[in-house]
């Protein structure tokens, strides 16, 4: 049944996710929409169409995002995807916030973590296909521990369901959805190294095997031995449980025996990778990823800077404070799940945001904990807050304010012209036959162009043009970037590809080591873009 604070939390993440999701788009979102329409020509051939490169194999890796996308565009142009953005937005948060309550977790509290996780997010609120597997992490997460908690079948139903969907929606994130069960399998196999649970195990059995001897023969001596060996056990598991008044720091390591069947689970999972039109891509993309050159250069796949990132500072301050600080129990599977969301982030810093949504599932836990622990009326009396009518009012004017001030410091153009060659498109289409040029672009432009319908040198889909996934024996893309930034002579990658035309931002190194070129001609240019002709 649905209650006041569960509208009252509806209506506040709505405002704020108005207020965090920027109309500014990213140049993946230009390539997206020119798939989606190319695949609804031609399928998905696993082929190449749009860049004018012969013969490159594409594995279409977030082909049903793709198709979202064009659908919302289609509809709506961009302000249907930016609606789209939103709606998911709020769907995530709302996400949080259902998971935490039906948890346990205090409604007042899933509100404030719902917010803050969002606020921390809202770089990565982007018309991107993370937003979509950001919501199936969190339901997989939800949907494992319900199922170790119940074992109710729906929740194994669910675990396949949201398999296939991120297979789908974004084959690059499908071995991430199988890393989120090594916590709770690590859980498992360091619980038989618990010597109070293998205590109470025993003692369970000498009980057993007592009450079996009472209608045997020779049964005096055995239950001398049984006796003995139950008053051992309880003394050792009362002495334990004494030790723990004490021992606040220590790990809690939980036993479920579900976790056998949770495997089978994540095993049969294994296989619905093979439900999608991309083949055997959902196993073996993320693999090629790495084995290629594209990791190297491109920003999200570096390490993470902290003090560059607020929120990343602010989250592992969160960590920190609540995993060493604060004197509750840590339940060991969550420890796992932090500490090693934590050393990816700091490897690549594309995974903090995955860092920061899970750590919303778990801190809320130690924080509520530590509050019953300290004070059980606490919890009754932030429930009792929004029975009042000015207090409700207070907390949606702040979260108004806030939504308000950071609506107006973020981009509402959906396109900067400063980013991206908006004129000189134009002037490519309306001037120059596009089959009979092969054009040098940059890197962050040639999404861009390609949803204006230019075939490009290269653009974001990095993959694509490295050796590793497209089958051929040049590097399209290391070639690319090494002449985009003067690390070789430019000339002999124009003179390896046939490079007829190039175009370039302005104060840019393409640009700069252009411009000192006799051989090329300006044909084009505008305030931020220059179109030049190789000759």
């Amino acid at each position: 049944m649905i209650k006041k604070i569960d509208i009252i939390a509806l209506i506040a993440l709505i405002i704020f996710s108005i207020g965090i999701v920027s109309k500014e788009f990213e140049n993946d979102l230009y390539y997206t929409i020119a798939v989606g329409e190319q695949m609804n020509k031609t399928g998905i051939d696993m082929k190449e169409h749009l860049s004018w490169h012969e013969n490159l194999r594409y594995e279409y890796p977030h082909w049903l995002f793709d198709k979202i996308t064009y659908s919302c565009y289609k509809v709506a142009g961009f302000d249907g995807i930016y609606i789209m953005v939103i709606l998911l937005t709020i769907i995530l948060g709302m996400s949080i916030y259902i998971c935490l309550y039906k948890s346990g977790i205090n409604k007042i509290i899933s509100i404030i973590t719902a917010i803050i996780t969002l606020y921390l997010m809202q770089m990565y609120m982007v018309a991107r296909a993370q937003i979509f597997t950001y919501i199936l992490f969190l339901l997989e997460i939800y949907c494992i521990e319900k199922f170790l908690k119940n074992k109710q079948k729906k929740y194994a139903i669910f675990l396949f369901i949201i398999s296939v969907l991120i297979a789908n929606l974004h084959c690059a994130t499908w071995p991430m959805f199988f890393i989120f069960f090594i916590p709770y399998i690590f859980e498992y196999i360091f619980s038989f190294l618990n010597y109070e649970d293998n205590a109470k195990r025993y003692l369970n059995i000498y009980q057993k095997r007592l009450k079996n001897e009472l209608k045997g023969k020779h049964r005096e001596e055995k239950v001398k031995k049984y006796n003995k060996e139950i008053e051992y056990y309880n003394k050792y598991i009362e002495n334990k449980k004494n030790e723990k008044i004490t021992d606040t720091y220590k790990i809690k390591i939980n036993r479920n025996d579900n976790i056998k069947t949770l495997i089978m689970i994540m095993i049969i999972c294994v296989f619905s990778g093979l439900l999608t039109p991309l083949r055997l891509a959902p196993y073996t993309y993320l693999v090629k990823t790495y084995m290629g050159v594209t990791t190297k250069y491109i920003v999200e796949h570096g390490p993470l800077p902290i003090m560059e990132q607020l929120n990343a500072i602010i989250i592992f301050i969160l960590i920190i404070s609540c995993t060493l600080f604060v004197k509750v129990k840590v339940e060991l599977k969550d420890f796992f799940m932090l500490l090693g969301l934590s050393v990816l982030s700091l490897y690549s810093r594309r995974q903090l945001s995955l860092l920061i949504l899970v750590s919303s599932l778990i801190i809320p836990k130690i924080i509520q904990e530590y509050i019953e622990n300290n004070d059980k009326h606490i919890l009754k009396d932030l429930n009792n807050l929004f029975e009042s009518k000015k207090l409700i009012l207070t907390f949606f004017i702040v979260i108004t304010v806030i939504s308000i001030y950071n609506y107006f410091n973020i981009s509402h153009d959906y396109i900067r012209q400063e980013e991206y060659p908006i004129e000189a498109a134009e002037y490519i289409k309306d001037n120059i036959n596009i089959d009979n040029i092969k054009l040098f672009n940059e890197y962050k432009i040639g999404g861009y162009l390609l949803f204006k319908g230019i075939p490009v040198f290269y653009d974001s889909r990095a993959d694509l043009y490295d050796t590793t996934f497209n089958g051929k024996e040049v590097n399209i893309f290391e070639d690319g970037t090494n002449a985009e930034y003067g690390r070789c002579d430019y000339r002999s990658i124009f003179d390896k590809y046939g490079i007829t035309h190039v175009i370039a931002k302005k104060n840019q190194v393409l640009y700069i080591i252009l411009e000192k070129d006799e051989h090329i001609n300006l044909i084009y240019e505008d305030k931020y873009f220059s179109l030049y002709e190789v000759k």
